[in-house]
């Protein structure tokens, strides 16, 4: 982002010259800023002081990443260095400097006058001191206004609104296009912006009343490559715009700041890249955003001056507000309610705001003194503003505690139920984690669309036995309600899973496909709530509606093997009982209570328990092998012992087993 002050004759962005400067080297002008506390936006009255360093005062400042450049009326370059803290100058002989672009992190643009040509200077960081300024082609004699990066090119503006490019910004530029205009005179470029979106690279340019959109194929493609499509929106004004901002890097997340990383090597992670524009104009500022840029022709937003006021001299742009500055205050300036939020006033000689757009920080130039506008708060009550819109989607991202989440959410699910989304609606009451609305009072408006008793006792799991698809609402509201609860709110999530669990088991022959999922969604549901579900109750349920393979899913998660062996012994599953009993840990007692019964069903699966079970112990023992292997003999005998037959139900006695047992 650049500011040029009075150094030539122009200085706001309408052009007009700034009167009234002195000279630092006689007085030195004061500057003090008021503003009201806990406001979202902090000027830091001490972040720079005396920039010039003595040299002359300021005539043009620039920013980019860890960068701040400052060029004097005694033609110096300073530059300051956050990174480091250095601070480095250079004098430039026999010229006057008229305009600074930084374009990037490593170079910057100088438009210099030698009293009888304009040439354009490539300066690079790494060698402020030691390099010398390279002439760029191309750009003899040209008066550049405006410059940005645009993917992996640069690309500046002329004051006779004529584009040119290179792929470095030290040159050589070529000529990209001039600009067709109403007039004829010839209007600068007075802004240039670039935006990716999609994988495409959108290049932005103002000229007159024109925005002219470029849209280049991919962020590899150039304007030579061909492809490139033209695509021109009229502002509804008959004086030409002043300015054009847009697209850069914006602070990221509630608290990010200048001192959140706002130096060389920030994480990118912490900054977000913008899609829109503004305009700024006589008529008010044009806000768009790509790719709708239609939206700039839409009524502007209207400068909060009286008649004969001062316009605003220039303009920057925050991920939400409009940032204007006039001769005697900073205004802010909601980009969405369009309501102004906060003014600060600024005495002394206001010039200009700088914006870096890498790095994403701002500055105002007052004097000789700069200072950064901390916007870090800016989002502080933005969920307000979109929810007053009905943006929802918008306004819970930037909620900062459960409170506020709550609002948003009790708001929505009340919209959408007027609607009659009410599975939506339910969804949305069942994340509110606020004690009001309360759950029966939020399932009684559900459990009465379907025609069913609000009363105490339609509430009562037991009293509810409607179809899947009447109860879809309550059933999306309780499986809500259940994801938001945590293990501390022991009760309510064993009376909502319990409830949720009567829904389940009264759906339609199969739920689960229903919804549109494979397989028992009840024994995945208990499967899942194991830890929250009573076990008697649960049992009761699941048994009384015949569900068994929900019933083996709850105790299997539960791990009750006990349970888990009754109810396959019971159901005639021997073999899935032998495979419980296999598991490591599992109970002796549980193996020999059930050793008559699986002997009688499945004689060689049981031996080979049993066998499975004497391996095991003779490989545990780490005493007297001898004594161990006896004692494994004797409780296998045990078992053996406990599961002979009658002569009337088996033919097999299990004894015979035993020397086999014994010679293992």
């Amino acid at each position: 982002m650049t500011l040029v002050t009075a150094g030539d004759g122009a200085g706001d962005a309408w052009g007009r010259p700034q009167g009234g400067r002195s000279n630092p080297s006689t007085s030195n002008p004061s500057t003090s800023f008021t503003s009201a506390p806990a406001n979202k936006f902090v000027l830091d009255p001490f972040y720079r002081s005396n920039v010039a360093r003595g040299l002359g005062h300021v005539v043009g400042l620039a920013s980019s990443a860890s960068y701040l450049w400052v060029a004097t009326s005694k033609n110096y370059l300073i530059r300051y260095d956050e990174s480091s803290g250095k601070v480095q100058e250079r004098k430039l002989n026999c010229v006057t400097v008229k305009k600074l672009f930084a374009v990037d992190e490593s170079h910057l643009l100088v438009t210099v006058h030698d009293g009888k040509n304009l040439e354009t200077l490539c300066v690079k960081t790494e060698e402020m001191l030691t390099g010398r300024p390279v002439v760029v082609k191309g750009l003899q004699g040209r008066y550049l206004t405006s410059a940005a990066r645009c993917g992996k090119h640069t690309v500046v503006g002329s004051d006779t609104g004529i584009l040119y490019g290179s792929p470095s910004p030290s040159g050589p530029f070529v000529k990209l296009m001039e600009i067709p205009q109403r007039h004829k005179r010839r209007s600068p470029v007075s802004g240039l912006a670039s935006i990716e979106h999609d994988g495409a690279l959108v290049l932005l340019a103002l000229c007159g009343a024109c925005v002219q959109c470029f849209t280049l194929p991919s962020r590899d493609a150039w304007f030579e490559d061909g492809g490139v499509q033209v695509r021109p929106v009229e502002l509804p004004i008959e004086q030409d715009a002043a300015q054009l901002v847009g697209g850069g890097a914006f602070w990221g997340g509630s608290g990010a700041g200048r001192d959140s990383g706002a130096i060389a090597g920030m994480r990118d992670d912490s900054r977000c890249r913008d899609s829109r524009v503004a305009v700024l104009s006589t008529s008010g500022v044009f806000v768009g955003e790509f790719p709708g840029l239609e939206t700039l022709r839409a009524e502007p937003i209207p400068f909060s001056c009286g008649p004969g006021d001062a316009l605003p001299m220039s303009m920057a742009m925050t991920r939400y507000h409009i940032v204007l500055l006039y001769p005697t205050k900073v205004q802010f300036v909601n980009a969405v309610s369009r309501e102004v939020v906060q003014e600060v006033a600024v005495e002394g000689s206001v010039l200009g705001l700088s914006r870096d757009l890498v790095g994403g920080r701002l500055f105002l130039l007052a004097g000789d003194d700069v200072h950064e506008i901390d916007y870090s708060d800016e989002d502080r009550d933005m969920w307000r503003v979109y929810l007053g819109r009905q943006m929802y989607d918008r306004a819970l991202p930037l909620c900062r505690t459960a409170d506020q989440r709550d609002i948003v959410y009790l708001e929505q699910a009340e919209a959408l139920f007027d609607q009659g989304a009410y599975e939506a609606s339910a969804r949305l009451f069942g994340r509110i984690t606020a004690s009001l609305p309360s759950l029966d009072e939020v399932a009684c408006r559900f459990l009465v669309l379907d025609g069913l008793e609000s009363s105490s006792r339609a509430l009562e799991p037991a009293a509810v036995k409607p179809g899947a698809k009447s109860m879809r609402p309550i059933r999306a509201f309780l499986e809500s309600k259940l994801s938001t609860l945590s293990t501390q709110d022991g009760v309510k999530r064993t009376v909502v899973s319990t409830w949720l669990l009567e829904l389940l088991v009264h759906s339609d022959a199969d739920a689960g496909a229903e919804d549109g999922h494979d397989g028992d969604v009840v024994a995945e549901f208990v499967a899942e709530h194991a830890d929250c579900l009573h076990p008697r109750t649960t049992a009761s349920i699941l048994e009384s509606h015949g569900r068994t393979n929900a019933l083996l899913a709850f105790f299997r998660a539960r791990k009750d093997d006990g349970a888990e062996l009754e109810l396959l012994m019971s159901a005639g599953e021997t073999a899935q009982a032998i495979g419980v009993l296999r598991k490591p840990g599992t109970s002796l007692a549980l193996v020999y209570k059930y050793a008559t019964t699986m002997m009688a069903r499945e004689p060689t699966e049981t031996v080979s328990l049993w066998m499975d079970i004497l391996r095991a112990r003779q490989d545990a023992d780490v005493g007297d092998r001898h004594q161990g292997f006896g004692a494994a003999k004797s409780m296998v005998a045990a078992m053996a012992a406990a599961a002979v037959p009658s002569a009337s139900t088996s033919r097999l006695d299990p004894l015979a087993l035993l020397p086999a047992m014994a010679s293992y």
